[in-house]
């Protein structure tokens, strides 16, 4: 991320330099059109960057207003990955937030902020929360216990040089049973599905 900035950084500071007018002594007495020209989009970027941070930040703080205002408190808001399948429920994938609400846990799809419930699992209904990896996942795909057409949609060989691991909570509804299946990609995924797992032990305990 700071290779990202720092190289336009650089590449506008070299611009800029060469754009300066020196006189006979070598010294810089001022700036050609070029220079200035860099100058002010460089300043109108810094004002929409920082117009942007603060709407960003009204907008978190409506959210969070919204959400104490239905009895929840924002940081008992947990990310949940990438829901990828295993919910009667849900059809799409999506980014995913998790909260406890009565005796529920509720699944939702984060909108500016503000996280919207998709539906949810009865916290009554959980047989088991577990992290797996990609392999024990493709078994569970094989043995037809659970329904995952979103991760390989997601095209999962292209994702085969990065860690991949997920998140199962099975429960049942009376009749059915599901594995509500979320994933979580990049080398620090194991780390955080497991810490997950155990946010969410402790939610449903």
């Amino acid at each position: 991320m700071q290779k990202k900035i720092s190289l336009p950084l650089f590449a506008i500071m070299l611009q800029l330099m060469t754009s300066c007018e020196i006189n006979d002594d070598g010294k810089i007495v001022g700036l050609n059109w070029v220079g200035w020209l860099i100058v002010i989009l460089f300043i109108g970027l810094i004002i929409a960057i920082i117009r942007k941070a603060n709407k960003s930040t009204l907008v978190m703080k409506e959210a969070n207003r919204l959400l104490l205002e239905s009895g929840i408190e924002p940081q008992q808001v947990y990310y949940m990955g990438l829901y990828v399948g295993g919910h009667p429920d849900i059809d799409d994938e999506f980014s995913c937030r998790i909260y406890k609400k009565d005796d529920n846990l509720v699944l939702c799809n984060e909108v500016n902020f503000f996280p919207t419930p998709k539906s949810t699992i009865p916290i009554a209904s959980i047989t088991n929360i577990q992290v797996e990896d990609k392999s024990s996942i493709e078994k569970k795909v094989t043995l037809g216990r659970i329904l995952l057409v979103g991760v390989f949609a997601l095209g999962w060989t292209k994702k085969e040089k990065h860690e991949i691991n997920f998140i199962t909570i099975d429960w049942n509804d009376g009749r059915f049973s599901h594995s509500t299946t979320f994933a979580f990609y990049g080398e620090a995924g194991a780390q955080l599905a497991n810490k997950t797992r155990n946010t969410l032990i402790k939610l449903v305990r």
